[in-house]
């Protein structure tokens, strides 16, 4: 049976325990095959496409989801992954996915996919555990929906003309970092009735309804975002920062830029600024523990630092229902926030979780900088002579210089700033590698290395394996500077000659040993 150009066409209502077998459903005007407050039916061998929606689940009772749909359903050629009570990917790891829901399942990795013109891209209910990254999201009524779900990190997600693109409710414990958000008809990041979640490092733009909404949210925060150019118009539903009927968040190093209505609403002991003070850079002078720091309010202020009111006395950003006693004067992105300066008593919990600083090291010194985000955990870093300030990037990049031919694990790129490598003895690297990626390799915990990318060549660090930790191996490996690096194979046969590199304008500022590092492949979506 072939049902074309209609508006729906086949819909099941309140109508349990059918079968559609081997349908076509192409170009509905709202969607192709939809389930609505039904239970158990049977689904094989359908091919939607060309619908608005492809495949709709709609449920008013936890019942209403039970339903058996394998994954010889297709929407526009892809398959439908319909999973309950899973404990790991499937078969195939979702390379074939065009739409994925998700009932009570734990450990799965939902990773690099496009997903268009869905009910949802991944739609995700009475989970825990799951790792869900790098995608591509567009044209679906969600980017994504999570419902009842704990412990659930949402990583590198691009969510662009949806409806809506990042949607959350009765969820905990839960992560949503680096993504983007933009072009979205309604609302960029929704929270609702959800508690102890964390939104940070996320971009959202364009939003024509709200660009991040939290309502009946508990002990939840909101750090490091970008809100821009959202059309907040004079209406109820139109805003920037919408809180309502929420309890102890917190949302500070915020920048919302080019936004006019930010609101909150019948909520008790929400903190706009940082809960401490904290340590930052600005310029080339470091502040330690200034003061507490709040959001940039889209040029609100001219001076350009962090105010402080019970030293400067200017006044407090005030929005609707709420006030930031610490508004930052430019964007979050002036100033790099660290999280060691150097003492056992002087060290932040809060900061870029790929920067770290320190400072007043004399010859000798060492200093350990911890990050996140990438496969490196923490940088040990000796003083060849006294450092008043230094200041350490660590964070992956997509790819590297050429000259590696065996399998690399992650590229990174490390920058040192402020001083140089001949200021420091020796930098140890301390990172980790999953053991499913050496079981795929076909490698064992001694085969890896870190390789450091120095005149114009790959050249291999000492390397060593510290620990074993269940899912992965720690290394140590030690390298007198920085600049590009890999964790891969070890062994002579894996490099080719140098390679000569041509800098772009972009890349012509000297790196930490005096040489000009290769043009910098584009950063991963963040």
């Amino acid at each position: 049976m072939t049902t074309p150009e209609n508006r729906i066409g086949i819909q099941l209502d309140r109508s349990s325990h059918n079968s559609i077998v081997n349908c076509r459903a192409t170009e509905n005007g709202c969607t192709g095959i939809e389930l609505r407050s039904s239970e158990e039916c049977l689904l094989t061998g359908n091919a939607m496409d060309g619908n608005r929606y492809n495949f709709v689940v709609y449920a008013q009772e936890d019942a209403d989801y039970v339903h058996s749909i394998d994954t010889s359903n297709t929407v526009d050629g892809k398959a439908i992954y319909y999973l309950f009570n899973a404990t790991a990917n499937p078969e195939g790891d979702f390379v074939d996915a065009g739409t994925i829901y998700a009932f009570n399942c734990t450990g799965l990795d939902i990773h690099d996919l496009i997903l268009s013109n869905e009910y949802a891209g991944v739609y995700i209910r009475d989970c825990s555990g799951l790792d869900i990254h790098d995608l591509t999201l567009s044209d679906n009524n969600y980017g994504i929906a999570l419902g009842t779900s704990t412990d659930i990190t949402l990583d590198t997600i691009a969510a662009t003309e949806n409806n809506h693109g990042i949607y959350l409710k009765d969820c905990s414990e839960s992560t949503i970092r680096g993504g983007v958000t933009a072009q979205n008809n309604g609302d960029g990041i929704m929270s609702y009735d959800s508690e102890n979640n964390h939104i940070s490092d996320c971009i959202i733009e364009e939003s024509k309804w709200r660009s991040i909404v939290l309502v009946g949210n508990r002990n939840c925060i909101v750090s490091y975002c970008t809100v821009s150019n959202s059309n907040a118009y004079n209406n109820y539903w139109y805003r920037n920062i919408h809180l309502i009927g929420s309890n102890n968040c917190i949302l500070f190093l915020n920048s919302f830029v080019k936004n006019t209505t930010y609101e909150e609403y019948y909520s008790q002991d929400i903190l706009w600024n940082s809960p401490s003070a904290l340590t930052y850079l600005y310029g080339e002078k470091m502040y330690t523990h200034t003061s507490p720091v709040g959001n940039y309010w889209g040029g609100q202020h001219t001076v350009a630092q962090i105010k402080t009111v019970t030293v400067s006395g200017d006044s407090p950003f005030i929005g609707n229902g709420f006030t930031d006693n610490y508004p930052l004067m430019e964007p979050v992105d002036a100033y790099t926030f660290v999280k060691n300066t150097g003492g056992a008593d002087d060290i932040d919990t809060t900061g870029n979780n790929h920067v770290g600083a320190a400072g007043n090291l004399n010859a000798g010194d060492a200093v350990t900088m911890p990050f996140e985000g990438a496969a490196v955990t923490g940088v040990t870093i000796t003083a060849a002579k006294n450092i008043n300030l230094m200041t350490v990037t660590v964070g992956p990049v997509q790819t590297g210089p050429k000259g590696l031919n065996g399998p690399v694990y992650q590229y990174l790129e490390a920058d040192l700033i402020h001083t140089t490598d001949d200021a420091i003895a020796e930098a140890d690297f301390n990172f980790s590698v999953p053991k499913a990626w050496l079981t795929v390799q076909g490698l064992t915990p001694e085969d890896v290395v870190l390789w450091r990318y120095h005149d114009g060549a790959w050249v291999p660090l000492p390397t060593e394996v510290l620990r074993d930790e269940g899912d992965h191996i720690v290394c140590r490996a030690v390298s007198p500077g920085f600049s590009y690096f890999a964790i891969g194979e070890g062994g002579d046969a894996v490099t080719t000659q140098p390679v000569e590199t041509t800098p772009t304008a972009d890349a012509e500022a000297e790196s930490g040993d005096g040489t000009i590092p290769v043009s910098t492949p584009p950063p991963p979506l963040r």
